[in-house]
């Protein structure tokens, strides 16, 4: 890696960046090179490529752009090759054995059977993580052998080009796990001087932080990558869903899984070419975008549905994703229709419930029994299991909701609307104001910690979890330091709602394992 170019992967102090400009600048004069690179860490850079009011280079992420002179020596690469023998074959564990060479010269060699029985459990690894080791290249092979390896992790790399990826991953051929997450890959990765080619036998790949451009994902996917059913694309400052990814005849027409999380992702109307309909994705994790609105039914089918930390805000797009076939799981939690604000229901001194009422919206309490009603398919909520008794408390609530004209009459047109008719009649308009039903609904549970007895006040849609912090807020104690017990058995499914995971009235007494 002596001579630089345009688009090299460099280390500097262990800290990643990528060549954006070779060439001398006024400041330094002409004699002096300057190295234009932009920091994988942002907080690294001093400027966007510019200086003085001159453009001399661009930058993905903004500020993460600075200049270095060419006399400053990288931390030196090395091949893939060279860096499995460093990492697991001459170990310090390993010992060296004394041999003479001639009458005074005294060497240290392994050993011929030392060293076939470490190059035997290389051969015998099926999982192998080499982040961060300044890899740029395949190396020399030698002796080495990986026969056994399933899954790969060369995360944070020195790669720029696609090519050195497929050239260490083709004879692997029983490798099925590759993650270069953190790895920056050249635009012209496609030139024509070395054919791109399939890799058929990986079907996991995790290509998260990379800063790929959708161009980029389309061809890394129709033709290296083509049998991949698990795809993590997190962290790509993507701002749409590329092209031909949510379709069963588009760029990967095996996939299963696909996250997409913490992305700038904001269309999932179906207005979006990209955006058509794939029956075989079984997992898709879109939280943490810009996602404002669910419209037109995106999806034909999917089990697992992620919208955490959106801008969701209308409860038309949880009634576009209650139409998903075989939804299993949701998590829509800290979204705006979900977690609403005071500014978010353009609530002022005096007029919340007017404003609630307009746009909707309902006391965040219940909103996780709205969701259940307008999702019948869905078995989990937010990480919580739904209990049947739960279901039908919140089915009776929304359509005593709906029966009281607070909500668009046009649900009552609506499959789902027709299904709740059926399984319960038809709704009368309930006379108990919201809040006494969500007291109806509060739980009073007697907990005991040593000697001391207190009682406590929680919704029965809670889960373990929220009851755990509750408990640990009462008697001052750390969350993560207590057990939650009754009649002697253990509440330690977090995730379980408080009515399925108690056993009987009895109370529920708290052990502090740090005192234990």
């Amino acid at each position: 890696m002596a001579n630089n170019y345009v688009g090299d992967r460099l280390s500097f102090d262990g800290e990643l960046c990528t060549v954006r400009f070779l060439g001398p600048i006024p400041q330094w004069g002409s004699q002096v090179i300057a190295i234009g690179v932009e920091w994988d860490d942002p907080t690294r850079g001093k400027n966007n490529g510019s200086l003085n009011g001159v453009q001399y280079f661009h930058c993905r992420v903004n500020g993460s752009g600075s200049f270095l002179k060419s006399t400053r020596k990288p931390d030196p690469g090395m091949g893939f090759y060279e860096a499995v023998q460093e990492r697991y074959l001459y170990s310090d564990e390993i010992e060296c054995e004394p041999i003479m060479v001639g009458r005074s010269k005294k060497v240290e060699t392994l050993g011929i059977d030392k060293l076939s029985r470490y190059h035997a459990h290389i051969s015998s690894l099926e999982m192998i993580s080499l982040s961060r080791n300044r890899i740029f290249r395949q190396g020399e092979m030698g002796s080495v052998r990986l026969d056994s390896l399933k899954r790969l992790d060369l995360s944070f790399n020195l790669f720029s080009s696609l090519h050195d990826i497929m050239k260490i991953i083709k004879p692997l051929t029983g490798l099925s796990s590759l993650i270069l997450n953190g790895n920056r890959f050249n635009d012209n990765c496609d030139s024509s001087e070395n054919a791109l080619y399939p890799i058929p036998h990986i079907t996991e790949l995790s290509l998260a932080s990379t800063l790929l451009s959708p161009s980029q994902i389309e061809l890394f996917l129709s033709s290296v990558f083509t049998s991949v059913k698990t795809l993590n694309l997190s962290g790509n400052l993507l701002e749409s869903i590329p092209s031909g990814l949510l379709s069963d005849q588009g760029i990967a027409p095996f996939l299963q899984k696909l996250d997409l999380s913490w992305n700038y992702i904001s269309d999932l109307t179906g207005e979006n070419e990209s955006i058509t309909s794939r029956s075989r994705l079984i997992e898709l994790d879109l939280s943490h975008n810009r996602i404002t609105e669910v419209r037109a039914d995106p999806l034909e089918s999917c089990e697992v549905l992620d919208l955490r930390s959106n801008l969701i805000s209308d409860w038309a797009s949880v009634d576009a994703v209650g139409r998903i076939k075989d939804l299993r799981s949701l998590r829509i939690n800290n979204n705006p229709i979900i977690n609403p604000t005071k500014s978010e229901l353009g609530i002022g001194a005096d007029n919340k419930k007017e404003a609630q009422e307009r746009e909707g919206n309902v006391e965040e309490e219940d909103n996780r029994l709205f969701v259940i009603a307008r999702c019948p398919t869905i078995e989990k909520l937010n990480g919580s299991f739904i209990i049947d008794r739960e279901r039908t408390d919140a089915e009776l609530y929304f359509m005593s909701k709906v029966a009281s004209n607070k909500y668009d009459l046009g649900i009552r047109s609506s499959n789902n609307w027709k299904r709740l008719v059926a399984k319960h009649g038809e709704p009368t308009v309930s006379v108990t104001p919201a809040k006494e039903n969500i007291k109806n609904r509060l739980l009073s549970l007697e907990v005991i910690y040593k000697s001391r007895k207190e009682k406590l006040m929680v919704l029965g849609t809670s889960s373990v979890q929220k009851l755990r912090l509750a408990v640990a807020k009462k008697f001052g104690l750390s969350p993560f330091d207590i057990i939650l017990s009754q009649s002697d058995q253990i509440l330690d499914s977090d995730i379980d709602s408080i009515p399925r995971a108690l056993i009987s009235d009895e109370p529920i007494i708290v052990q502090n394992i740090v005192e234990a």
